[in-house]
């Protein structure tokens, strides 16, 4: 098996040399990464030529690719070409910004996952919000080949992936979850200030964040797994065209069938 990790975080990134470390025992281990920190990027993609170097990940001597592109990019250009042999799985982390609830549609990490699964290749996405306190990455690697060996042992499947988060502290337990809706609420200020005895703009930013329902589960010390499906626009909804009055609807129909 020929496993593709990346991540949003760099090759620099305290989480990718133990990750890339253990998925070797799967098989060979490609791993290609920005050369920079993505974090919160979401699904940016450069469409600029891609300019690669070699390295080598810290701590253990395995070659690492090094791009100066996005987490998207990195996966794009590596499946359409890039790499001379076919990627059977993507791997993106151990991540460092969280991606439970709505956070997933910011992780650059997270659409590296699905970039992949657009170029029909499934995935897994790990990550681990880091805080106060030691930080058990091999926590997140073991939860990590644990998705890894399901894909093994129950087929790789289609137009899917796992994203699965885990506390950066002790963890009690792993949990299955459905994706679901965190809402922040931001509060915008101003603010004036000099600058060679001159009046400038005043800077605006969000000063203040709350939000509704925090993620209790992780907060208990619980890792969350969620399988995720890739298919924005479901076939058996186009059985049932909506109802935009009687006229629009037959003519719907007519050119439909």
């Amino acid at each position: 098996m020929h496993i593709l990790l990346t991540n949003d975080n760099g090759y620099t990134a305290a989480g990718l040399t133990p990750l890339a470390r253990a998925l070797r025992l799967f098989g060979k281990v490609t791993v290609l990464v920005p050369e920079n920190d993505w974090s919160m990027a979401d699904s940016t993609l450069s469409q600029e030529p891609m300019r690669v170097r070699l390295s080598s990940l810290p701590d253990d001597g395995g070659s690492v690719i090094v791009c100066r592109a996005t987490p998207s990019d990195c996966v794009s250009y590596a499946l359409m070409g890039f790499l001379s042999q076919d990627v059977d799985l993507v791997v993106s982390g151990v991540n460092v910004m969280p991606t439970a609830h709505h956070h997933l549609a910011y992780s650059a990490g997270v659409t590296a996952v699905t970039e992949a699964l657009m170029l029909g290749i499934p995935g897994a996405a790990v990550s681990m919000p880091v805080g106060l306190g030691e930080v058990a990455w091999q926590t997140a690697v073991d939860l990590t080949c644990h998705i890894v060996q399901r894909f093994i042992s129950e087929g790789f499947p289609k137009r899917r992936f796992y994203n699965l988060q885990v506390p950066s502290g002790r963890v009690r337990g792993i949990r299955h979850a459905q994706q679901d809706l965190r809402v922040y609420y931001e509060r915008l200020a101003s603010r004036q200030e000099m600058e060679r005895d001159e009046v400038v703009p005043p800077f605006i930013n969000a000063t203040s964040m709350t939000c509704d329902e925090p993620t209790a589960v992780l907060a208990q010390g619980y890792a969350l797994i969620t399988m995720l499906t890739l298919n924005p626009v479901a076939a058996q909804a186009l059985a049932s065209p909506v109802a935009l009055g009687h006229q629009r609807q037959m003519a719907y129909l007519e050119v439909a069938g």
